[in-house]
C-alpha cells in the first residue's frame, strides 16, 4: 500500500476519508487547514477509502487531557476493504517514526469499546500493539499511551487529577474527625458541599458511600487499639467514635465476624 501526506497545500483536491460528507467534510477542511500549523499531520492511503490517521502535538489537541511532550492521535480509521490488511500497523509505525523524530514522550490516543463509540479507536488493538491505560472516565473511554522514552510522566485527565485531590482531602478529615460523632452532612459542610453532590463525590473517590467508609476506618482502628491489652474494650470503642459498648460490639461483629472481646483473644 502507498501513502500520502494531506497539507495545506493540496487538501481541497484531495479525499478526506471523513465519515462526514458535503458541508460536514468541507468544514473539516477548513478545521485542518487551522491546524496544520499547530503540527496536525494526516496520513492516508493513496488508494481511496476509510484508511488513515490523524495526529497532532498533545498540547494543540482537542481533548482534555495534561498530555506536553506527546503526540495525540484524532483519529486512527481503517474500514471496509481495508481492513484486515495491515494497513493499521503501517499508519501507527508512521506516527511512531514522526514522534520519535521530533523527540515526543510517545504517543496518547482516546478509545473505547463499544458500537456506540466507532469513532473512538479499539483498546484490545492499542494493547497489543504496547499501549498502556493511563486513566479511564466514568463513562468508559480510555487514556491509552505509549510511551517511547523511558521514565516518561504518563499523559492524564486533569478532571482525575482534580478528584485524586479532593479524595486526599477527605481522607484527611476523617482520619482527623472519626474519633467524633461525624456525618456526611458535616463533611459536606466542611467542603462547602450540598449533601447530594458530596454523595456523589465520595462515591466517585471511594466506590463505597461515607458511612461504610466511616465504619471501616473506625473499625481498623478499633482492631489495633485491641491489641493493646491495656486499653479496655470500652475505651477502644471510645477512642474510634462508638460512645455505646453495645453499639460498637454489634457493628464490630458486622465487619469483623466475632465481637470485640473474641478479636482480643484471637490476635
Amino acid at each position: 500500500m502507498n501513502y500520502i501526506y494531506i497539507t495545506k497545500e493540496n487538501i481541497d483536491s484531495e479525499h478526506i476519508c471523513c465519515a462526514m460528507s458535503g458541508k460536514q467534510s468541507l468544514a473539516k477542511k477548513e478545521w485542518l487547514k487551522q491546524r496544520f500549523d499547530e503540527g496536525l499531520v494526516f496520513y492516508r492511503s493513496k488508494e481511496r477509502g476509510k484508511c488513515f490517521i490523524e495526529y497532532i502535538p498533545a498540547e494543540n489537541a482537542w481533548v482534555p487531557i495534561e498530555a506536553d511532550g506527546w503526540l495525540y492521535i484524532n483519529c486512527l480509521w481503517i474500514a471496509g476493504s481495508m481492513k484486515g490488511h495491515g494497513y493499521s500497523n503501517d499508519l501507527l509505525r508512521e506516527c511512531i517514526r514522526d514522534a520519535e523524530a521530533q523527540g515526543r514522550k510517545g504517543i496518547c490516543i482516546l478509545c473505547a469499546q463499544g458500537r456506540k463509540r466507532e469513532f473512538l479507536a479499539d483498546p484490545k488493538f492499542l494493547a497489543y500493539k504496547g499501549f498502556k491505560t493511563a486513566d479511564i472516565s466514568d463513562c468508559g473511554i480510555s487514556l491509552m499511551y505509549l510511551p517511547l522514552v523511558p521514565d516518561a510522566e504518563p499523559p492524564k485527565d486533569p478532571e482525575t487529577e482534580r478528584v485524586n485531590q479532593v479524595a486526599e482531602k477527605i481522607r484527611t478529615y476523617i482520619r482527623e474527625n472519626y474519633m467524633n460523632e461525624i456525618s456526611m452532612q458535616d463533611a459536606a459542610r466542611q467542603f462547602n458541599y450540598s449533601d447530594a453532590y458530596f454523595c456523589k463525590l465520595f462515591k466517585q473517590c471511594f466506590d463505597q458511600n461515607f458511612t461504610t467508609y466511616l465504619t471501616n476506618f473506625r473499625i481498623n482502628e478499633a482492631k489495633r487499639l485491641l491489641k493493646d491489652r491495656n486499653i479496655s474494650v470500652k475505651d477502644a470503642g471510645m477512642k474510634v467514635g462508638y460512645y455505646d459498648s453495645n453499639y460498637f460490639a454489634k457493628v464490630f461483629k458486622r465487619v469483623t465476624g466475632m465481637i470485640p472481646s473474641e478479636y482480643r483473644e484471637a490476635n
